[in-house]
């Protein structure tokens, strides 16, 4: 009798979810279509036997949609209906409007789904353990509720503690009832994040950027001053490509291409219900900083230009003239949460390092200087005319 096989359904799952992340991003630059939606446009695709992107497209039943989207399968579906998937959203996209720059490709789809296939499977009788898979190694520890994170991270030394309170900072009113970000509301934002989409990318997030990941996805509004770079929010995938191998010259292509990933899978906020509203000032330094490709910066401004026809985006352009240099060497962030009793907190991000100020006398300072620059700045009118001048 043959040796029977079983795979090893955790690493293959895990890997999966990776390529789930992939096409749930794409689903919402592609204007959220709904499951029989995408089963419609691919049934005609296939009848019409039409390519898109060189992809002889397949029909995508409503039920393997669902599953994916929802998590929900029972088995892995084949490549030919994930690409097919893929195919749809590109077509949809393309019939709505939507710009395509944004969403991830066909390769590094493919790319995430080798690695469900090279998932080792465990032979019946043997011992020997499975190796992780690589494209998603979330450990235990990262999986269970408030022990998400097994890090050397001190939360208490990383959140500034910079001495002054209210009254010491010259503001005399009543802050009883106003609760702090403290370790303890840390550990409540582990707790939230236990599912999500950026989980499979912690390996690539640095320790001094994971509190920034896991706030992110819960607040009201991001006010942010980009100096010298777009603000990733805001970044397509090309232009996210030049900007981390500038940073880090080094990096292998399979750690650039999850961090480019990891970078989109963040942009879902700005898509879903109840998303942030983000007020960027960007200078115009940045818009030239990433050199060496024209053509990628042009794709990048028009992309500025579709985000910022969104109600809850605003953008504004700091001429050269009017940058304030205390804000050279990196982009400052100021960070509302929805919920009022919680304070606001300033994100201060350098190329291997970050403060988190969340002291009141640090908030004011900041956000008047946010506002400062908010006044210099180009009227969005104004802004949004500056950059269709560079295309």
């Amino acid at each position: 009798m043959d040796r029977k096989t079983i795979m090893n359904d955790e690493g293959r799952r895990s890997a999966f979810d990776a390529v789930i992340s992939l096409l749930a991003h794409n689903r919402q630059q592609a204007a959220s279509p709904s499951y029989q939606t995408i089963e419609d446009l691919s049934d005609a695709l296939q009848k019409r036997q039409e390519t898109v992107q060189g992809v002889r497209v397949c029909r995508v039943p409503h039920s393997t949609a669902h599953g994916v989207f929802s998590r929900s399968w029972k088995r892995i579906p084949r490549w030919e209906l994930v690409e097919s998937l893929w195919a749809t959203l590109y077509a949809h996209a393309e019939l709505k409007g939507r710009p395509t720059g944004a969403m991830f490709s066909l390769a590094q789809v493919c790319d995430r789904y080798r690695e469900v296939e090279m998932a080792a499977p465990r032979v019946l009788g043997q011992s020997r353990q499975p190796q992780p898979v690589a494209a998603a190694p979330v450990s235990a520890e990262h999986r269970q509720g408030a022990d998400l994170l097994v890090s050397p991270m001190d939360w208490d030394s990383c959140l500034s503690s910079t001495q002054g309170t209210a009254q010491s900072a010259g503001n005399g009113g009543d802050r009883r009832g106003i609760r702090e970000v403290d370790a303890q509301f840390v550990a409540e934002l582990m707790e939230r994040s236990s599912n999500a989409p950026w989980r499979p990318y912690r390996d690539v997030i640095p320790d001094w950027f994971l509190l920034y990941v896991m706030a992110e996805p819960q607040l009201a509004e991001i006010r942010t001053y980009a100096p010298l770079r777009i603000p990733s929010l805001l970044q397509t995938s090309e232009y996210a490509r030049l900007a981390i191998t500038r940073d880090l010259p080094g990096i292998g292509e399979r750690d650039l291409q999850r961090r480019i990933e990891l970078r989109l899978c963040r942009q879902d906020i700005l898509y879903h219900p109840g998303s942030p509203k983000l007020w960027m000032i960007i200078h115009e330094r940045a818009l030239w900083e990433v050199a060496g490709s024209r053509p990628v910066l042009r794709a990048q401004i028009r992309h500025l230009l579709s985000l910022a026809a969104h109600s809850n985006i605003t953008l504004q352009i700091l001429p050269a003239d009017e940058a304030n240099e205390a804000f050279a060497d990196g982009p400052v962030t100021v960070m509302r949460f929805p919920e009022r009793h919680i304070d606001d907190m300033i994100y201060l991000e350098q190329r291997e390092h970050a403060l988190y100020l969340h002291r009141n006398r640090d908030v004011t300072y900041f956000s008047k200087l946010f506002s400062s620059l908010l006044v210099a700045a180009l009227p969005t009118g104004d802004s949004l005319h500056f950059l269709n001048e560079l295309l």
